[in-house]
């Protein structure tokens, strides 16, 4: 029982360490987390939003590395990026070196002065398969949906991570405060999986656990989960 109250304490302190973060980064505006959620405190869209959309080289690697940045991977018929935000050391800068796929933000100092938006959509090709996804991220949400890549790995300091009908042989996904959210194409028993949680709940196919959960799998793939604050689901 202390033991709970403890972790809850935690967390409470954890959520509100970050929420002030947040405010001091955005001012007055909520953070955008999807294009087109235009949400501020007062009511107002965000200013001096720029974008781009361009076709991309070919490439087998990701390593993504921002501050404030919504991600979101999926198929599409080619290569290709779209990114939108609203202050120009949030600008995604992609270059592509030996088939590696590179994106970085101007900068990580930049002022915390109004509202900070930033989006980025990456597609990849329906016949290709990855060998790696890096994705490092201070605040924003991750959606990764129907991409092969050999291995995963997400850390995310704040917002939700969604790894959706994705095929791998290494998942590794960790978020200090948001849910965790896998579900795979094929049964759960191949699995080898790892889930941890001190505030929040955990489901694995359909049935729910407490804070921690460890399955020896059939085959070699594995998942590892973790969150401070926050709820994971396998299914």
């Amino acid at each position: 029982m202390k033991k709970t109250i403890y972790l809850i304490i935690i967390g409470i302190i954890t959520l509100l360490c970050i929420t002030i973060g947040i405010f001091k980064s955005s001012n007055n505006g909520k953070y955008n987390w999807k294009k087109n959620i235009k949400i501020s405190w007062d009511s107002e869209e965000f200013e001096n939003e720029k974008e781009y959309s361009k076709a991309l080289e070919e490439f087998t690697e990701i390593d993504i590395d921002a501050r404030i940045l919504a991600v979101e991977i999926e198929r599409a018929e080619k290569y290709w990026a779209y990114a939108s935000y609203n202050k120009d050391f949030l600008e995604p800068k992609i270059w592509i070196q030996n088939g590696k796929l590179s994106i970085k933000q101007a900068s990580t100092n930049g002022p915390n002065m109004g509202s900070n938006n930033a989006f980025l959509r990456l597609s990849v090709p329906y016949d290709v398969d990855l060998e790696s996804i890096y994705i490092n991220v201070n605040v924003g949400e991750i959606d990764i949906d129907k991409i092969s890549s050999d291995k995963i790995k997400i850390k995310n300091n704040v917002g939700q991570i969604d790894v959706t009908n994705c095929e791998f042989s290494k998942l590794n996904a960790d978020t200090n405060v948001g849910e965790l959210n896998v579900s795979v194409p094929d049964n759960l028993s191949t699995y080898n999986i790892k889930a941890d949680t001190n505030v929040g709940a955990i489901e694995i196919g359909g049935k729910n656990y407490k804070k921690s959960y460890t399955q020896k799998g059939n085959e070699s793939k594995k998942i590892e989960l973790k969150t401070n604050v926050g709820e994971i689901s396998v299914n």
